[in-house]
């Protein structure tokens, strides 16, 4: 302090180095997420020239800012379960919202009516699209959304079918891509929103309550076929009373349990080469919902008590649970197959009894092993349900039905220091002959490659029309 110098930041692992001048009481860099892994030395060298050199740091861990501030509050103003008569039925915050994996594109729909309204993100702010005419006539309930938004996935409980669109660029149109009819499920309907699609758009899973069925998808080539049937296991007693499953977000472990006052194990199965199989069992237990990480070595279980416990592996295949962390992570009992935390587990928003008026939701974080408040987020309308999360926990979606039985909202919640909305659109070259346009946000209308040849300051443009894979015949010169 009080002596001036010169900084250099070197970070070894991407071979970068970041130069500041004049400092003279301390500094800060910045890192993301992606500097996980990194190691970095700094370099002082002060008036005379003279350079002190600090130890090597290894980033092992970036925790991101919280200061949560809702980004737009949306109104409906639809009276929720109208035609069943359930007037004060609060679930439309669990039982009808859906939220991509990036971040930028959410759906929602009134229960069991054709409405389906999309939420999308650009350049940091948020519009509401409504579709009223794709599915008018037909009872739909929301089943998935892919990793960007650009496929979503609906039950039609009309004709009996789970379909796949892909959202066209002229919001809110949808493009059918194809369907899967439920006589090839046991002729049963799916439970409503249990539908996920994996983040390399090719696995699609949903349950039936005594099922869970895997398919293969393809929504280039509009294909599909059946991947794995995974039964109740035995252990969950009987099939008269559904099971509830949770599956991480990069679909390498499914968990099986049921909503009950029963205790029972939560069954853990992880994807092999062509499977899930059974990995491990917990002991038994009262369990209201229950995550798993995409480790694999960790699970947030609420109990029947409503508190949280955190879970974790012991060596080989058995499970340990501590005291409960004095939180709640109450929801409507509707949506057990939603995500309520980030893919790492670390971070959920509180969930309080309903209540007349605004209510106040802690932001907790797990940070050093240790869960604890780091910010709040206050709801603007009554009866929170629980808060769905993006793969990196920074853009969360709330849904809710005021008292009022005509004005029911979504709100959308994120972190006001960064918005993780996923990799941007990017140009791939494989070193031989191969460029894949990567990471697009929706359907793509027109794609130009622009580029500079060699000896040349003039820029050639080309229209390659949708194609997302070219390949370069001929060498440029």
């Amino acid at each position: 302090e009080g002596v001036t110098v010169s900084a250099k930041v070197y970070n070894i692992t991407a071979n970068t180095t970041t130069e500041i001048e004049n400092v003279t009481n301390g500094f800060t860099i910045g890192l993301d997420s992606g500097n996980e892994g990194d190691e970095f030395f700094v370099e002082l060298t002060d008036a005379s020239g003279t350079a002190y050199t600090s130890n090597k740091v290894n980033v092992s861990k970036v925790v991101a800012a919280t200061n949560f501030m809702p980004l737009e509050s949306l109104g409906t103003s639809y009276e929720l379960d109208h035609d069943h008569g359930y007037v004060n039925h609060y679930h439309f915050g669990s039982d009808s919202i859906r939220v991509s994996a990036w971040g930028n594109r959410g759906i929602s729909r009134i229960h069991q009516l054709y409405h389906l309204y999309i939420y999308d993100l650009v350049d940091g702010n948020w519009t509401r699209y409504t579709n009223s005419s794709t599915f008018n006539g037909r009872r739909i309930n929301t089943i998935a959304i892919n990793k960007n938004g650009s496929v979503v996935s609906i039950y039609d409980q009309t004709n009996g079918k789970i379909e796949f669109y892909s959202v066209l660029s002229t919001l809110p149109n949808l493009e059918l891509l194809f369907s899967i009819s439920k006589t090839e499920f046991g002729n049963v309907h799916p439970k409503s929103t249990s539908g996920h699609i994996n983040l390399e758009d090719t696995l699609f899973t949903f349950s039936t309550g005594t099922n869970i069925y895997v398919y293969n998808v393809d929504f280039i080539n509009k294909t599909y076929d059946p991947f794995q049937n995974i039964p109740m296991p035995s252990g969950l007693g009987p099939t008269t009373s559904h099971m509830n499953y949770h599956i991480s977000f990069n679909f390498n472990w499914i968990l099986l349990f049921k909503r009950t006052t029963t205790e029972y194990p939560i069954f853990v199965y992880k994807l092999g080469d062509s499977s899930y199989e059974l990995d491990s069992q917990t002991p038994s237990t009262k369990t209201s919902m229950v995550h798993i990480n995409d480790d694999g070595d960790r699970m947030l279980r609420e109990s029947q008590d409503t508190y949280l416990y955190e879970m974790t592996r012991n060596t080989g295949d058995t499970w340990s649970s501590g005291a409960h962390l004095g939180y709640k992570w109450k929801h409507e009992v509707h949506d057990n197959s939603s995500r309520y935390t980030n893919a790492d587990v670390t971070r959920f928003i509180e969930r309080k009894d309903g209540k007349v008026g605004s209510q106040t939701l802690n932001v907790v974080d797990r940070i050093n092993g240790v869960w604890q408040s780091t910010g709040t987020i206050t709801l603007p309308h009554d009866i929170g349900a629980g808060a769905h999360s993006s793969m990196s926990g920074n853009i969360w979606f709330t849904g809710a039905k005021d008292v009022d039985p005509g004005n029911s909202r979504v709100t959308i919640w994120g972190d006001k220091y960064k918005e993780t909305v996923g990799p941007k659109p990017s140009l791939k070259f494989d070193t031989f002959n191969k460029l894949t346009v990567e990471n697009i946000r929706g359907t793509p209308t027109q794609i130009n490659l622009t580029f500079t040849p060699v000896g040349s300051t003039t820029s050639q443009t080309i229209d390659v029309g949708t194609a997302t894979t070219i390949t370069i015949s001929q060498r440029g010169k």
